[in-house]
């Protein structure tokens, strides 16, 4: 007869003698005796005490294994009630009504989040337990995120992963099972550390590009059936824990040593004028039109989503921003556009808040530079300072051929604006950034008014009754923005 066909025996009482036992054990829990969790631990404490009941000997010697097994009951019973739930049910809703209509339904534990060791939590596993610390406390002491099975896969392979740092390989990777190629592996690395480190004259990396060095080393070194995948690469890349990213401004063109000198001699320049004297001048292009190119829509059709002309719109204009040090004195806001006279400035009380520059391109050259010079920044000067100011500027050509006695012009070294250049730091782009929402919020309550455009015409068309921004709408954002930017954030720029 089986441990499970054997009769109950009766309860026996406890000797006087003996110590009382512990209040938790399984076979003398009682109702409200004991605080429980959740109905979970509830229902595996009476599985536990109903099989003491049954195998008092096997339940002593093996108390483990009984409440991983009433773990796993518990658990198939709560899958079978749940099944059960979304048959009676339909489908979206039957998570709420199972809530609503079976309060008492035993929740689950949630379950543990797996971590991949790094190579040098494996060799401080390897280390301790060569100290005689067991499994258990190994788990406690270093990672109490992993689980003793883990643990025992690193103790059977320390052979393989104290080779691995031997070899050098860093503590941080975490894929310790290598390549089957190793020769290329290594070479791939050897070139690529080197290329890396070129600054400025650094080429990007891809994976098209790394899987044709891979092809050539293959070649070079005769290892045969080597494919170079795309696979291949991405794992390469996990191995030795390069990420992919993506590169933003021209920073990295910039060489620092050259412009150090430079800089130096900037700077002695500038030690003779106060910071309220001492201004900054740069240019951006402003992509007015433009609308994000990304957007929400039902997922069935996102393979059939197709962008439009207004999100690929390149109608741009320049921004002449300038600056003091301190950011207490702000230069008004000039714009470059292409047409000699936009149509939108044309109409009786539209006139162009700011002042408004045509170029065939939309750019800041000599011509230009100099009506900014003589028709905004000197009278800007001469308004608020009878003192000599310093102007900073890009190293460009268009930038030469001022004289004023009350202005001294420096340039900056070639190619270093997006290293150096103060309104670059985050001014042009906060500045950017509001504009973008001033834009959208407009698009906003024209598609909440419903305006009808079938009467807006080029030279009436703003973005209050059609939705189309139009220069006067830039012009009016930019002047409103631009004066609401306070000193202390130009001042850290």
């Amino acid at each position: 007869m089986s441990v499970w066909d054997a009769p109950c025996p009766p309860p026996t009482p406890p000797a006087i003698s003996q110590s009382p036992p512990s209040p938790t054990h399984p076979a003398i829990i009682q109702p409200g005796s004991v605080p429980l969790a959740s109905g979970v631990d509830a229902a595996v404490a009476v599985a536990e005490a109903a099989f003491a009941l049954k195998a008092p000997e096997v339940a002593e010697a093996n108390a483990a294994a009984v409440r991983h097994a009433a773990y796993a009951a518990v658990a198939a019973i709560d899958g079978v009630r749940g099944g059960a739930d979304q048959r009676r049910f339909p489908v979206g809703v039957a998570r709420v009504r199972r809530r609503r209509l079976q309060p008492d339904r035993l929740p689950l534990a949630p379950r543990a989040q797996l971590r991949t060791l790094t190579l040098g939590v494996r060799l401080d596993v390897i280390e301790a337990r060569e100290r005689g610390l067991s499994f258990p406390d190994i788990l406690r002491t270093i990672d109490s995120s992993s689980f003793i099975d883990n643990l025992c896969k690193v103790w059977q392979r320390r052979n393989h992963y104290k080779s691995l740092a031997t070899a050098g390989t860093r503590a941080s990777r975490e894929n310790g099972l290598g390549s089957d190629f190793g020769s290329i592996d290594a070479r791939m690395y050897d070139w690529f550390l080197p290329l890396s480190r070129r600054g400025r004259k650094r080429i990007p990396f891809t994976i098209s590009l790394l899987q044709e060095k891979a092809r050539r080393l293959a070649d070079e070194l005769g290892v045969p059936n080597f494919k170079a995948s795309r696979s291949w690469v991405q794992r390469w890349t996990q191995r030795h824990y390069l990420k992919s990213v993506v590169f933003h401004g021209a920073g990295g063109s910039v060489n620092l040593e050259e412009a150090e000198e430079r800089m130096a001699t900037i700077q002695g320049l500038l030690q003779d004028f106060e910071p309220e004297n001492i201004f900054d001048m740069d240019e951006t292009g402003l992509f007015c039109r433009c609308l994000p190119n990304r957007s929400f829509g039902p997922a069935k059709q996102r393979r059939a989503a197709r962008g439009t002309k207004s999100t690929k719109a390149k109608e741009q204009v320049i921004l002449v921003l300038a600056c003091n040090a301190t950011g207490s004195k702000k230069v008004p806001v000039a714009i470059i556009g292409k047409a000699a006279l936009p149509l939108c400035f044309r109409r009786p009380g539209c006139a162009s808040p700011l002042t408004y520059f045509s170029q065939r391109n939309s750019w800041m050259d000599g011509v230009v530079f100099k009506k900014w010079m003589y028709e905004v920044f000197l009278p800007f000067i001469r308004l608020h300072t009878t003192e000599k100011v310093a102007l900073v500027v890009g190293n460009l050509a268009s930038h030469d051929g001022i004289s004023d006695d009350q202005l001294v012009l420096i340039a900056f070294p070639p190619n270093t604006t997006p290293v150096f250049q103060p309104l670059d730091a985050g001014a042009i782009a906060a500045l950017k950034l509001r504009y973008k929402r001033r834009f959208l919020s407009a698009m906003v309550e024209h598609l909440d008014g419903l305006t009808s455009t079938t009467s807006v015409t080029r030279t009436t068309a703003t973005l209050a009754n059609s939705g189309r921004v139009s220069l006067l709408d830039v012009t009016r954002i930019i002047q409103d923005e631009w004066a609401k930017t306070i000193p202390e954030s130009l001042a850290r720029c």
